[in-house]
Parts: C-alpha cells; sequence; structure tokens
C-alpha cells in the first residue's frame, strides 16, 4: 500500500477580508473531516510499516544469529573473499 495522500487545506479565512471570510470558513471548515480521515488513514499506514519493519529486525537479528552459530560450528571464514 502507498503512503495515503493528504489533501492540502483550502486558505484559511482572514478577518483582513472580510468579504471573503464566511465563504472561506465554510470551506475550511467543510475541510475538516477530510484531512481527519487522512490523517488517521496515514497514521495506521505508518504504524503498519513501524511493525513490519521491526519484524524485519528481528528476522535480520535471528538470520545473524544463524550465521554466527554457522560459522563456529564449521570454522568457516565469513570475512574471506574469493
Amino acid at each position: 500500500m502507498a503512503y495515503p495522500p493528504i489533501t492540502p487545506l483550502p486558505a484559511a479565512p482572514s478577518r483582513n477580508d472580510p468579504d471573503n471570510f464566511s465563504t472561506e470558513a465554510d470551506a475550511f471548515v467543510a475541510a475538516l473531516p477530510a484531512l481527519v480521515t487522512e490523517t488517521n488513514a496515514a497514521g495506521v499506514y505508518t504504524a503498519d510499516q513501524a511493525t513490519a519493519a521491526a519484524a524485519d529486525a528481528v528476522l535480520t537479528a535471528a538470520d545473524v544469529v544463524s550465521t554466527n552459530a554457522d560459522v563456529v560450528s564449521t570454522g568457516d571464514d565469513v570475512t574471506a573473499t574469493a
């Protein structure tokens, strides 16, 4: 799954532009529920990626231990190059 997109919010309303304040405020507030949904989806995605990375780290550590045990039992020099 690709990182979920987060849609940029529309321009925030400004009291310096009273003629457009209500229109801009309505658009800004109307966009907030989608922002919450998209941000929550991004958080779930990030947590899933962290969980996967942790699982990969555990497997990598297990591979290192296994490789080291093989070297000890066989006497192979894993640092030698061909």
